[in-house]
Order: structure tokens, then sequence, then C-alpha cells
């Protein structure tokens, strides 16, 4: 592999340039850029490696300008152009602010100093191609423009963040120091179409929302973790309802926990809520009421061997399907009965199977309620 020489700004006006398009081995050179900026892993050291192969077209446009070799001039200075543009863009792909902020800067600063070595090329050029070469640097200037607004924007979210962290750290200080009732943090709420509030019971905590114009019809994922950007697939999710509008749940003690709801699609989220904080001291101060049954009612259907039921109420542990050879099968079972459990409230239907032998089988469903049954279904009788 040939060895390159990276350009070096040594002054406004002078540059160390590589191979040049006069030189046999300069299509070669070309390729190898490519496949070094191919294989150059993470959008930070991509960026860096564009940056570097733009300069180098640069180094080479001057190089032929001053030994009157103008042919290839107008080219390289496109593809200089060009690498410029694209290595702005990369930096969208850099997630931490902060890093990206710094990799613009260093665009932003290496393309102010190739200023002055554009406008001497410019003047070297022949009259024939300067217009050309102009159009070039117009597009270079008009993407510098555009790096320094997009770097003003990322330093101003970058001081905001600094001062949210800050404010963070001081309420956690101060939170730290009271260590004796639950202090709700909430996050400025997102008019997505979903709202999302908590409040603190003890090491419990309740969750509530309100939904304005989304389809739920799929139920919701309510997310957790300890950190405020939640996504699914991806974090802790449960299952909810689409009837749903408030869950209960045990929370860490002495940590800050985040929680967000979505519109569940069927294999994902569609819209997001606000995101929730909550910290809560480890000793409890206030017990959550015991959570009972909220199903009213549950109709049972029976047809080929299947069972189908349908709820007037959401039941959050799922269902249990009781059958057996003896009238009225229950939960905990007696020894003739047989259970299937559907932890997924969503699941409504089954096919049963017989156990001891063909015959008429005795099914009913219950709203599960954690080692007992709440609400039962009426009977069907079914031919297995």
């Amino acid at each position: 592999m040939i060895s390159l020489i990276a350009p070096v700004f040594v002054s406004a006006g002078t540059i160390n340039a590589g191979i040049t398009p006069d030189s046999y081995w300069y299509l070669f050179d070309k390729a190898i850029d490519k496949v070094e900026i191919v294989f150059t892993f993470g959008s930070e050291k991509k960026v860096k490696k564009i940056l570097e192969k733009a300069e180098e077209r640069l180094a080479e446009a001057q190089a032929l300008a001053e030994d009157k070799k103008f042919e290839d001039v107008d080219s390289l200075l496109k593809d200089y152009g060009e690498g410029i543009i694209n290595a702005g863009e990369k930096t969208e792909k850099i997630k931490d602010g902060e890093k990206s902020s710094l990799v613009l800067s260093t665009i932003e600063e290496t393309t102010l100093k190739h200023q002055e070595v554009l406008n001497d090329i410019l003047k070297s050029v022949p009259e024939e191609i300067k217009e050309k070469i102009q159009k070039i640097i117009d597009e270079v200037v008009t993407a510098q423009n555009a790096l320094e607004s997009k770097l003003n924007v990322l330093q101003k979210e970058n001081e905001e963040l600094k001062k949210e962290i800050e404010t963070l750290k001081q309420e956690t200080q101060e939170i730290i120091k009271a260590d004796t009732v639950p202090v709700v943090i909430k996050t400025p709420v997102v008019d997505r179409g979903i709202k999302l509030y908590v409040e603190a019971y003890g090491s419990d905590v309740k969750l509530s929302w309100q939904v304005s114009g989304v389809d739920v019809s799929k139920g919701f994922k309510l997310l957790e973790g300890y950190s405020e950007d939640l996504t699914y697939p991806g974090n802790s999710a449960t299952y909810l309802d689409a009837s749903k509008t408030y869950y209960k749940k045990q929370s860490v003690g002495g940590k800050v926990m985040y929680y967000r709801i979505c519109a569940y699609t069927g294999n994902g989220c569609g819209a997001y809520s606000n995101t929730v904080k909550i910290w809560i001291p480890e000793t409890s101060v206030k017990e959550i009421p015991v959570q009972t049954g909220e199903v009213k009612s549950v109709t049972l259907y029976s047809a080929d061997g299947r069972v189908k039921w349908i709820t007037d109420g959401y039941s959050e542990q799922g269902f249990k399907v009781v059958w057996s050879l003896n009238s009225e099968p229950t939960y905990p079972t007696r020894s003739e009965d047989k259970y299937l459990y559907f932890s997924d409230p969503v699941i409504k239907t089954t096919t049963l199977e017989p156990f001891a032998g063909s015959g008429k089988y005795y099914v009913r469903v219950c709203e599960y309620l954690g080692g007992k049954c709440g609400i039962y279904s009426n009977q069907v009788e079914i031919q297995l």
C-alpha cells in the first residue's frame, strides 16, 4: 500500500500535498482514500477521515495551480467542496452533543484556514475556469455558514443541558438531605397526545395518563429505566390494556426512576408521552392501597373446541381458563380440574384439549388476582 502524506497547514498559503493527478499512481491513491473512509468506523472518526481527504484534494489543487497545471484544478476543488459538505452532514450521526460540537468547531476552523488558499488558487487560474472555481468556493462558503449555524445551535443546547444537569444535581442533594418524604421531579409535559403523571406512595408509585387524538386501540407499553431516553423496543416495558388510565407498581427506593408510556402498535411504539422522573426514599412513608380486581363481568363463548371471552373492565394480571369433567371448575383447582394461565390480558381465546378422555367438559374463565380468582365467567359445555 502506498504511504500518503496527509496535508498539513503550515500557514494559510502553504500546504504539503500528497500524490497529484499528473502521477501514474493517482487513481490508485484515490481508490485507497475511498476504502479508508468506508472502513473507518465510528461517526466522529469518519468525519475526521473525510475532512482529512478533503484537505488532501485542496492541497493537490494548490500544487497543480502553483505548477501552472490547471487541467484538473476544478475537479479537485469540486471533490474538496463535496468532502467538506459530507463531513458536515456526517456530524448529525454523532449522538453526543458535546462531541458533535467539537467536531463542527474543527471543521469550521479548518475551512476558515482554507479561504486564503482558495482565493490564491482563484487568482492564479486562467479566466476560462475562474467561474467554475468561484462557484465551488461559493458552495464551500454556503456550507461553512450552515456549519456555523448548526454549531451555534449545538453550543446553545449544550449550555442548556449543562444547566439542567447542574439543577438536577442540586435537587438530588436536597433530596438526600431531606431523606424523609418522596420527592417527585417532573419533566415539562410534551404535547404529543399522551400526558403522563406520577405520584408516590411510600415505596410505590402511581402513574396516570390522559390521551387525546391518539390511536391506542392496541393498548399501551409502560417503559421504565434509570435514564430518560426510554424507547420500545429497547427498555423494560409492561403491556397495558387500552382501557387503562393508571397503573400502580413498586419502585426501587433510594434511586431516581424514569417512566414513559406509548401507544402500542403491535410490534413497537407509536406516539410517546412525556418522560417523568421520581425519587423515593428507601424508607416507606405511606402505604399504597391494596389493588382489587377491576373486571365487572366476563362472558364466555365456545365453538369447535375453542373458547373466547369478552370482559367488562381490565384484568391487570391476565386470566385463568379452568375446565373439568365436573361442573363449576375453580382456581385454585380441585383434583379433577385443569387450568391454563394467560398473563397477557390481550389474549382472550384459546383451544382446549381433553385430559381425562373424550367427553363433555365444563369450562369457565376467571379474572386472575395473583394466587386466586376474582370474577368468574358463565360456564359453557364443550365436547372434547
